[in-house]
């Protein structure tokens, strides 16, 4: 049995209430170490338990394949289950429908899991749709968070640049914090990369896909800069400031092309201060400061000032 086969008998299947694809595969993402995620969605108030989903759902040609072998009674909302099936490894997630009703009643977040699920949900390939189930709950996501995505996680979105950005110079600047200042700087370009998207009119991809060649080819340029930013702090010598510096001076030109300070009320890249302002403030080695002032030129308003 095929992937697509499966679908089609899942389609005449009564207890079905509709059939998406979502994940990697629907990006056109997948490579050969992919599996294929397929959602099957189940009507309202079915008691789903895993023992139900193995017991009815799960056709016998397939059953060989299963590489999961739990079961139980007790009531989910959902049962994920691992099958091989037509040589690839099919990643089944059977859900109740409620479970896409309480998603679409919640407030936007830029919480890892309600971003993946927001994306899933509003950008899955849906490959039948019994009644219209689907197709409705997509609506009400449309006119409730996606309306209003930009606005809320935005904001929030450039708080979180703006903090990690002062926390990531103390890491690299006056610290040797390899480790951390590294992880600080990939998460600036995961913000940068999600702001991109969402500046596209597209949800950004989940965090497991956002630094991937697939979305930063979706953003352009911006996409090629922070590619650039990305390989250069993976080489950067924590103990050569220079290196270091260098980082914020690519990243400073991503900041001015995707962070519209008319936007966000903002009358400059104030979150840059921390090279100029902080660095007076703790009396920092003049030789740091002059390689700043040469490095930073042109980003900072009064650097070494």
């Amino acid at each position: 049995m095929t992937v697509e086969e499966l679908i089609e008998l899942y389609r005449s299947d009564d207890r079905i209430a509709g059939v998406a694809v979502c994940a990697s595969v629907r990006r056109g993402a997948q490579d050969c170490w992919s599996d294929y995620d397929l959602w099957v969605f189940l009507p309202p108030n079915t008691e789903l338990t895993s023992r139900y989903v193995w017991s009815e759902l799960i056709p016998e040609q397939i059953l060989d394949g299963a590489l999961d072998e739990g079961r139980d009674d007790s009531w989910a909302d959902y049962v994920v289950l691992n099958i091989m099936v037509g040589g690839v490894i099919l990643n089944l997630k059977f859900l109740r429908m409620e479970l896409f009703t309480d998603f679409c009643r919640e407030e936007p977040s830029w919480d890892l899991d309600y971003m993946e699920n927001l994306e899933n949900y509003w950008t899955m390939d849906v490959r039948f749709d019994k009644g219209g189930l689907l197709a409705a709950h997509k609506l009400w996501l449309e006119n409730g968070a996606l309306r209003r995505v930009g606005e809320v996680l935005v904001p929030e979105l450039l708080r979180r640049y703006a903090i990690h950005y002062w926390r990531s110079v103390y890491q690299g600047v006056l610290r040797d914090e390899e480790l951390t200042w590294t992880h600080q700087v990939f998460y600036l370009c995961e913000l940068l990369v999600a702001l991109a998207h969402l500046k596209a009119d597209r949800l950004p991809p989940c965090r497991k896909w956002i630094l991937s060649g697939h979305s930063l080819d979706g953003i352009g340029t911006a996409g090629k800069a922070l590619a650039e930013v990305l390989r250069a702090a993976r080489r950067a010598d924590i103990t050569d400031k220079r290196a270091v510096l260098e980082i914020y001076a690519l990243l400073a030109p991503v900041e001015d092309e995707l962070i519209d300070l008319e936007l966000t009320g903002w009358t400059d890249q104030w979150w840059r201060r921390v090279l100029d302002e902080r660095m007076a403030n703790h009396q920092v080695p003049a030789d740091l400061t002059r390689q700043i002032a040469d490095v930073m030129r042109g980003h900072l308003r009064e650097v070494g000032a």
